[in-house]
């Protein structure tokens, strides 16, 4: 039996060319679809049924299809130490010493790997990966749900939190649950046990629900997409590929825009394989029904996006690198930004950039201690963190007044910014598809850096000697500032005609009033010079206000204060007696007479 399924296997990756170990994941992967037929099967009360079933046919794939007792032991060893230590251990360090323990595992894997390269011998690694963002959020889920103050948790955590430690049985069934045992993706044990109890489809519209919802017809459209991404895979290898990075006809005698936007190509020819076996995963998580989201009311239809791994439209038409690293590989992202980014500090406190750092450099090293994945997540870190400089100093002058609706040029900031993301995470990617640090800084080489380039520039624009002159420059072209220009150069008309209402009043009013709200008189004839002072004034202050979020305050203490103006001038005329009398903020009037005197001018 052994030898005829390998010879199917070999078989299938000569004709698709694709290599052995992918062929072996897309068999368990659809083989996963008629497992479902009789998952689907069993009712909803026989959980611990369901759970058997789940681990024997995990226990299928790893022995018989794929023949690594390894993956096998893998599972069974890191499953009971996360159990053992999640179900004794009482402290607030047990999050801290699972994660260790567990990644600590997989780097003992990774260096052997890495010293010791599997050749006949199927690589386990990519199961140890899932496996351990399944069991370290375990870790910090039920810390959460042990937690003596749950209400200082966030929305997520709560959530997310596992209240109940469950039964050994249950737990292998969470790790070893065949749909996403592969490639993915992971799932929070406290949403697979809704599935596993029934609890997740509690709003489907039925009084008496027997068995797991699922849809066939999606499942198999999702099956159908997954193998033509393979297909292309395949044929993509025959026209583009990492091996003719060593050509001279093919790259390296060619000029430097061809080569960026060859480096672009091979990485989408890379993805294609990422794109088929998600794709192929998530029918499969949707044919088990553990996709299930929620039941839309309006359409009377059930949505089935919870397994759902990478936005492929998104990411590839991304216009930032933000929108395409959070569209990418989406389950492991919200893995490493809730219970990696988000531990490193307190609910109540801003992360830094130092927590970004940490978060690239774990995803890196989940990955392996192969040095290019260092070089890839690293600098993925820098684009990161540049983008936000370019989305809070520049997006904004692409867009209107209300921060949202784009103007007519917005296109512009669209299309650069759509542009360059393609052509530097081509150039970022390259790294992880060799996995040769030498082959990789040369590949780097023969374009220049032109990724680290961008880099460097961006830091100078916006961290350099001259970065607050820049940053200044686009904060002046910001919708709110022009806005705010144009309302100030409307409204300085009404100030500088303060001084002819103060000297109009000084008429009626006699010799006392050579004073002015407080001012000696001689510092009101330089009026001009100092609404010169508050042009300068503004834009700082448009910079700080925008940093803080203070826009709406700032425009209202505006129109007040200028309300304040116009109801004050109404009110000088005509002057009585009454509106002399009329006691509510007095200010001093100086006067040369020999004896001064304090008039109250009525002014609210």
């Amino acid at each position: 039996m052994f030898v005829i399924v390998e010879g199917v296997i070999l078989y299938l990756s000569v004709v698709s060319n694709i290599e052995p170990s992918l062929v072996k994941y897309l068999i368990c992967l659809v083989m996963s679809y008629f497992s479902n037929i009789v998952l689907v099967k069993i009712p909803l009360k026989y959980v611990g049924l369901r759970c058997l079933y789940i681990i024997s046919v995990a226990t299928f794939y790893l022995l018989v299809v794929l023949r690594s007792l390894d993956s096998f032991l893998i599972l069974v060893k890191n499953t009971l130490v996360t159990f053992l230590l999640t179900r004794w251990m009482a402290s607030k360090y047990m999050p801290f010493v699972n994660f260790f323990l567990i990644m600590g595992n997989l780097a003992i894997h990774n260096i052997y790997n890495y010293f010791y390269p599997p050749t006949m011998k199927f690589d386990t690694t990519a199961i140890h990966m899932i496996l351990v963002i399944k069991l370290t959020s375990f870790g910090w889920s039920y810390f959460d749900g042990t937690s003596a103050k749950p209400e200082s948790l966030s929305v997520y955590k709560r959530s997310k939190a596992v209240k109940k430690h469950p039964s050994l049985l249950q737990f292998m069934a969470y790790t070893f649950f065949y749909p996403t045992l592969l490639t993915g993706p992971s799932i929070d044990y406290i949403e697979f046990d809704d599935w596993l109890t029934g609890n997740i489809f509690k709003d489907y519209p039925t009084s008496n629900l027997a068995y797991v919802p699922h849809n066939w017809k999606l499942s198999l459209k999702k099956l159908i997409k997954g193998l033509v991404f393979l297909l292309l895979a395949g044929i993509s290898k025959t026209v583009i590929s990492e091996d003719k990075l060593n050509s001279k006809k093919a790259f390296l005698d060619r000029s430097f825009i061809y080569k960026i936007h060859y480096l672009y190509l091979l990485g989408f020819a890379f993805r294609l394989k990422y794109y088929s076996a998600w794709t192929t995963a998530e029918g499969a998580c949707i044919s088990s029904g553990i996709a299930y989201n929620y039941y839309d009311k309006d359409s009377h239809s059930i949505v089935w996006d919870r397994m759902s791994n990478i936005d492929i439209w998104t990411f590839e038409a991304a216009q930032s690198s933000y929108v395409s690293i959070k569209s990418w590989n989406i389950k492991t992202n919200n893995w490493l930004k809730n219970y990696v980014y988000l531990r490193l500090c307190n609910d109540n406190e801003k992360p830094t950039f130092t927590a970004t750092l940490i978060t690239f450099a774990v995803s890196a090293f989940w990955h392996g201690i192969n040095p290019c994945y260092y070089l890839t997540f690293l600098t993925g870190a820098l684009y990161q963190n540049c983008g936000q400089y370019y989305r809070k100093y520049t997006r904004p002058v692409f867009l209107l007044g209300d921060r949202v609706t784009p103007s007519k040029y917005k296109w512009i900031y669209d299309f650069i910014g759509f542009y360059m993301v393609k052509l530097l995470f081509g150039y970022l990617m390259q790294p992880f598809i060799l996995l040769d640090f030498s082959k990789a800084l040369e590949v780097w080489s023969k374009v220049g850096y032109f990724g680290h380039i961008c880099v460097v520039i961006t830091y100078l624009l916006f961290k350099g000697p001259l970065s607050t002159s820049f940053k200044h420059k686009c904060l002046d072209h910001h919708p709110v500032a022009v806005s705010n220009r144009k309302q100030l150069n409307s409204d300085s008309h009404k100030l500088k005609t303060l001084p002819k209402i103060q000297i109009e009043l000084g008429m009626k009013l006699g010799s006392q009033s050579q004073i002015y709200f407080g001012i000696p008189q001689k510092y009101i004839y330089e009026w001009t010079e100092i609404l010169d002072e508050w042009d300068i004034f503004v834009n700082d202050y448009s910079e700080w206000k925008f940093q803080n979020g203070l826009e709406l305050e700032e425009d209202n203490l505006v129109a007040a204060f200028f309300t304040f103006i116009e109801q004050f001038a109404e009110s000088t005329s005509p002057i009585d007696p009454e509106f002399i009398n009329r006691k509510k903020i007095s200010f001093n009037v100086y006067s040369p007479s020999s004896s001064q005197n304090i008039i109250d001018l009525g002014i609210d």
